[in-house]
């Protein structure tokens, strides 16, 4: 799925092929994943396929409920002109995803067709190109307007906490009061993105990742810096939960400049090594340390890891190798076990 994924969430979507979109559609319904639906959502929705992308949305939302799982599925019934349907998303879940319906309403006659790609579930629809608006949604007669009620600001120390108090919080990495004043502008009128973007961080901060997960999810609706700094942050929160296949889904659809992305990537080959060593899978182990080490020069800890993966898989001769080169630069108790190993003694180590 993870391969399937970046082709199309790629540059190159146009191109690949239908057998690829059949097949990865039928992987992500075998393993019930909320992330690879939702990349095949947006895939079906860019592409101008709205009944397949508004089921697969309704599938990723099921699966695993956020915010922008909710609004692929609300934009796609405004593509497919569902005013019932939209009314009923709003009154299930227009409290809990304050922020998303302003760019939510009906598709307007006479929009420019999308380019064509492998059509889902065999669905030929015309495509819509999607206008985003800043406005209350236009399919509720008399929705109520998110007014900022006077007095509803978080406080502390008889002070009012502005939005901007919010990051002065964090950078004075003072968590937990950053997370209490979040709390309260959220039960009082909701979040911005932006705000969800420190509350990510801020909860990062208290190593209440999965928390800090949610959170940046919900700030990737907010575009630009936020929306990018929000899939960094996203892929942080991952990558601590061991997450490493969602990480990879989240920097193929976001782009995180070169920096960021080079940094995650070098997390998630190391995390992938180490996973496929413990479960004793040690070409994929060296698969994954080879993809690093195209990235960024390799710490002794994986050169090691790199040289008993190829003694367990008989390389021995290769392996010693590396012990050699090793024991000349560290003096390393890894480093003698794997040379007394390759030279026909007894292995006390990995």
């Amino acid at each position: 799925m993870n391969a399937l994924a970046a082709r199309i969430s790629g540059p190159h979507a146009d191109s690949v092929k239908p057998e690829a979109v059949a097949a990865y559609a039928e992987a992500i319904l075998a393993a019930k994943s909320g992330p690879h639906a939702e990349i095949l959502a947006w895939y079906a929705y860019n592409s101008g396929q709205f009944p397949a992308a508004r089921a697969w949305f309704d599938k990723a939302f099921a699966w695993e409920p956020n915010e922008a799982r909710l609004k692929g599925l609300a934009l796609s019934e405004g593509q497919l002109g569902d005013r019932a349907a939209l009314v009923a998303l709003y009154k299930a879940y227009g409290k809990t995803y304050p922020t998303i319906w302003d760019d939510v309403h009906l598709a307007k006659k006479g929009a420019r067709r999308a380019a064509a790609r492998p059509v889902i579930d065999r669905m030929q629809v015309g495509a819509v190109e999607t206008k985003t608006e800043t406005r209350e949604p236009d399919f509720i007669e008399a929705s109520p307007r998110r007014e900022q009620p006077a007095g509803t600001q978080p406080r502390r120390g008889g002070r009012v906490v502005a939005a901007s108090g919010f990051d002065a919080l964090l950078g004075q990495k003072r968590y937990g009061d950053c997370v209490a004043a979040i709390a309260s502008r959220e039960a009082s009128q909701g979040l911005r993105p932006g705000d969800q973007l420190v509350k990510g961080w801020c909860m990062m901060g208290l190593k209440r990742n999965s928390e800090a997960q949610a959170a940046f999810s919900a700030a990737l609706a907010g575009g630009g810096k936020t929306q990018s700094d929000a899939a960094y942050g996203l892929t942080l929160a991952l990558l601590r939960n061991q997450m490493t296949s969602e990480a990879q889904s989240v920097i193929s659809l976001y782009p995180l400049g070169a920096a960021r992305d080079k940094e995650i990537r070098l997390e998630i080959f190391w995390q992938m090594a180490r996973a496929a060593f413990d479960r004793k899978d040690y070409r994929q182990s060296l698969d994954a340390l080879n993809e690093r080490i195209r990235l960024a020069p390799e710490p002794v800890d994986m050169t090691q890891m790199r040289a008993w993966a190829h003694y367990n898989l008989g390389n021995k001769a290769e392996a010693k190798a590396i012990f050699e080169t090793l024991a000349d630069y560290v003096d390393d108790g890894g480093v003698r076990r794997g040379l007394a190993a390759t030279t026909g003694g007894t292995v006390g180590g990995r």
